[in-house]
């Protein structure tokens, strides 16, 4: 079997299906399965998951929500709906998906990450309201050339980064409520 390791703390990418070491890719709604758990990503590689019940669980509640929540919020859901998951399961589920891009995470003024599926598929940043938790998708062209910049430079390459950009949004800013944290704390 060949597998090549992409980047410590990513998945192994695998050329055939078999159990990998180290971290699974994980399922998009979007992606095509396949027989014993590959899926067919939309640059046509292979990734191995397990398809459990507690990521189809987790998986079923990310596509019911349009917002960022914590993995508390998640958990909590699947209890109320009866389903049974481990909170660690849930926060391991949700960074899988997170670490292979399948869902947005950002961090809330605590520093709790919180989570929600994301229609865009290419690179991009957040502007997050502090009081409701709106969340607007941006794409910054200069905060692209300014990490490529900053990372030639240095003399790095495949530069990665992650850029948050909170603020009020002007619907709090109408109603002028007190400035809160963002939702899941």
């Amino acid at each position: 079997m060949e597998r090549t390791a992409i980047r410590p703390g990513q998945a192994w990418v695998l050329h055939r299906p078999a159990q990998p070491r180290g971290r699974r890719a994980s399922v998009v709604s979007q992606n095509l399965p396949t027989s014993r758990g590959t899926t067919i990503t939309d640059s046509g590689t292979q990734q191995e998951f397990r398809n459990t019940r507690q990521r189809r669980t987790v998986l079923e509640v990310l596509a019911t929500l349009d917002d960022f929540h914590s993995a508390q919020d998640f958990h909590r859901i699947i209890v109320d709906r009866g389903g049974r998951v481990s909170l660690a399961t849930v926060y391991r589920i949700l960074q899988s998906l997170a670490d292979s891009g399948d869902v947005d995470s950002v961090q809330d003024q605590e520093g709790q990450a919180l989570y929600r599926k994301c229609a865009a598929q290419e690179h991009h940043h957040h502007l997050l309201c502090r009081n409701c938790g709106a969340a607007e998708d941006i794409e910054a062209d200069v905060v692209e050339e300014w990490a490529s910049s900053i990372g030639a430079a240095l003399g790095y390459s495949d530069i990665e980064h992650t850029v948050e950009l909170t603020g009020i949004c002007s619907q709090c800013a109408r109603d002028k409520s007190p400035e809160t944290s963002l939702p899941g704390r």
